[in-house]
């Protein structure tokens, strides 16, 4: 019986080592795994912020006709740039609403303020311009203009 334990010593002490073997090896490529998932995840954004990029550009540059395709236009109006402002406010010119319509933009400024949506508020107050009464065509606008009299 002692020849049986003595056998059966170095097959167990063998197995053993085997098992540790294995369960090093299969620590060692969980990390590599886990190493090559963090580099595969990274090349993605670094892919995807370039095609952003790259489609940020293509809307901004004018094609060689000096026309811009539909496409290209709602890109450039829809994408956010850098600043996270939409381009078409920083190319937008300015429109001319009524002088009371301004007011109201002011006073939704001011109950706005220190609120998340008050940047709104600003960004619109900076695309509009107040017009003038003469300019608008109201009637009560060409009923104070001065009269002629007739001779």
């Amino acid at each position: 019986m002692s020849d049986l334990k003595r056998v059966a010593a170095p097959e167990a002490q063998y197995a053993l080592n085997c098992r540790t073997s294995e369960n090093l090896l299969k620590v060692e490529f969980e990390a590599q795994d886990r190493k090559s998932e963090r580099y595969r995840r990274r090349m993605d954004r670094q892919i995807s912020s370039a095609r952003q990029e790259l489609a940020e550009i293509e809307a901004r540059t004018p094609s060689p006709r000096g026309k811009t395709s539909k496409v290209k236009r709602q890109q450039r109006e829809t994408s956010p740039n850098r600043n996270g402002d939409s381009p078409s406010y920083s190319q937008q010119t300015l429109v001319s609403v009524s002088p009371r319509s301004v007011q109201e933009l002011h006073r939704a400024a001011a109950v706005l303020k220190n609120t998340p949506h008050e940047a709104e508020v600003l960004k619109l107050l900076t695309t509009v311009q107040p017009a003038s009464p003469a300019a608008s065509g109201s009637p009560r606008a060409s009923s104070r203009s001065p009269r002629n009299p007739r001779s």
